[in-house]
């Protein structure tokens, strides 16, 4: 299951004992059976607990509304409910030193996710109506009901973030003003930012490593990837390579399983404090980034930047789910992202890697030799040996020549 470092399981138990406490009626039947289906989506991974707290509390949300059947509401009352969520605002929220800031509309990707897990217990409600076992449920499949068929999502600014470019320069300022204040929880949080923009992985990816996940291969940092929300994976990595083996001389944690990102007691890092820590830097150094973005936006920073890489081994990177005949066969392992991966920095001339060209050009021009190679080398060893001359003398030459 997911590893869950922003407690969306305490969040979706809550909304558990909601759902316990609603009157008797055919929506307090639907909410139950769709409990039952999200557990078991939980159960065999193919869901997250973000995405079934969402989905629950939604759910019980329009049951709160369409009171008793939810299925029961007229077309017009869906219309107005929905055009009440698109205007609804945010919370407010506690920035740092518990600023508090001002409210901001739900953005239009808030809007479009809104209406897809609404639309999703609607079809569950539909579906469970025919009597079919609720661990049967597809959405993709179900048809649309009726009553969302008109809700309308303004996608002319749908994901407008896109438009946003963070280059290197920038992500390099943020991580010398968190190295230069001199606080620990700075110093953390700019080697988080500096391995989560070199390795492009998931923000509970990176929180769940531990000191004997990193080890030093020839140029490379060696990073595996045990805990994580699909593929497990080991990753080779050069621009972080300094910030990291800085952090793990200084700070090493040998409690609480030696976690490598963590709090000065060893405990697990605060994803909310981060957070808010790290947009408070951003907006001192007038840097844009997305509103509802936070660490998770690296990842797509760095997945824009591997975008000419080949499919196999991008989805190996980062672990995306792939459902292909290629994925179930196919076998990749960190040294097949090498020469793709030095290609790419030497190509953006990256401002935070601290290695000449030359020496990257000699990283990604390293090939493993051949069998016909082998076969030639012994043979020429064999020829060596059968002439009578000293085979060690002979090998010490070859490499001084260099060939």
């Amino acid at each position: 299951m997911e590893v869950d470092v922003h407690n969306q399981k305490r969040v979706y138990d809550a909304e558990l004992e909601r759902a316990k406490t609603m009157p008797e009626s055919k929506n307090k039947e639907y909410i139950f059976k769709y409990i039952e289906y999200l557990n078991y989506q939980l159960e065999h991974k193919k869901m997250v607990w973000a995405s079934a707290r969402r989905n629950l509390a939604y759910a019980r949300e329009l049951s709160d509304v369409f009171h008793p059947d939810v299925l029961s509401g007229s077309q017009k009352e869906y219309e107005k409910w929905f055009a009440e969520q698109l205007t609804r605002n945010a919370k407010h929220s506690a920035g740092v030193k518990g600023v508090v800031k001002l409210k901001k509309k739900l953005s239009v990707a808030s809007h479009e996710k809104i209406k897809n897990q609404c639309e999703k217990f609607l079809k569950f409600c539909y579906f469970t109506q025919e009597g079919r076992p609720s661990i049967l449920f597809n959405s993709k499949r179900s048809p649309v009901p009726e009553q969302t068929k008109y809700w309308y999502v303004d996608s002319k600014k749908h994901k407008s973030y896109e438009k946003l470019e963070v280059k290197q320069d920038q992500l390099k300022k943020v991580i010398d003003y968190l190295f230069s204040t001199g606080f620990y929880t700075d110093e953390l949080l700019g080697v988080l930012v500096s391995f989560l923009n070199d390795s492009g992985c998931r923000f509970s990816e990176a929180v769940t490593l531990i000191e004997e996940d990193i080890s030093i291969e020839g140029d490379y940092l060696i990073v595996k990837l045990r805990e994580s929300k699909t593929a497990t994976r080991t990753l080779s990595l050069l621009l972080c390579k300094e910030h990291m083996l800085h952090w793990l001389r200084k700070f090493p944690n040998k409690r609480n399983g030696g976690l490598v990102f963590c709090q000065r007691d060893g405990t697990k890092v605060s994803y909310s404090k981060l957070r808010e820590r790290f947009k408070y830097v951003l907006e001192e150094l007038k840097i844009e980034w997305p509103d509802y973005k936070s660490f998770h936006y690296l990842r797509s920073i760095c997945a824009t930047r591997f975008n000419k890489w080949d499919s196999g081994i991008a989805n190996y990177w980062f672990g995306w789910a792939d459902r292909s005949m290629r994925k179930a066969y196919a076998r990749y392992t960190y040294r097949d992202c090498q020469k793709q991966y030095v290609k790419t920095l030497k190509e953006e001339d990256n401002p935070m890697l601290n290695m000449k060209l030359s020496v990257l050009e000699e990283l990604a021009s390293k090939k493993e030799r051949t069998l016909e190679d082998r076969i030639k080398a012994m043979e020429k060893l064999f020829n060596v040996v059968s002439a009578g001359k000293d085979p060690e003398n002979y090998l010490r030459e070859k490499l001084l020549s260099g060939k």
